[in-house]
């Protein structure tokens, strides 16, 4: 039983990336959204698109940024599958509230940039 929920988060994680990742996609594809992805990316993946603007310094992406942070994006949701699987094998340690934290984090950021967008477009 252990093993099973070892891999379940990691499962859910690989068969939600595609979904996230296509609805990401589907934005504003507008002349200022260049490629679509517009809020959205940021909604679903914060940390490759936040790491995507330190890098260029908010200019354009060069294609190994491009690259590394798609990469960022597609492992992501996995990543954190296998975090959590990991974790509840762990619970009550240091490991297990640290995975909670950054899985927090991500939440607070992308709420935060939710927020950020909607205060801009008024």
């Amino acid at each position: 039983m252990n093993k099973i929920r070892f891999w379940i988060p990691l499962i859910v994680g690989v068969l939600l990336t595609p979904v996230f990742f296509y609805a990401s996609t589907l934005s504003d594809h507008s002349a200022a959204s260049h490629a679509g992805g517009g809020f959205q990316m940021i909604f679903f993946y914060p940390v490759p698109f936040l790491l995507a603007m330190v890098l260029t310094g908010g200019g354009f992406l060069t294609p190994a940024v491009n690259v590394t942070c798609i990469g960022l994006a597609i492992i992501q949701f996995p990543f954190f599958g296998f975090l959590i699987g990991y974790a509840q094998t762990k619970k009550g340690s240091i490991l297990f509230t640290l995975i909670k934290a950054l899985i927090w984090f991500h939440v607070i950021v992308s709420l935060l940039f939710l927020l950020l967008v909607f205060v801009s477009n008024r």
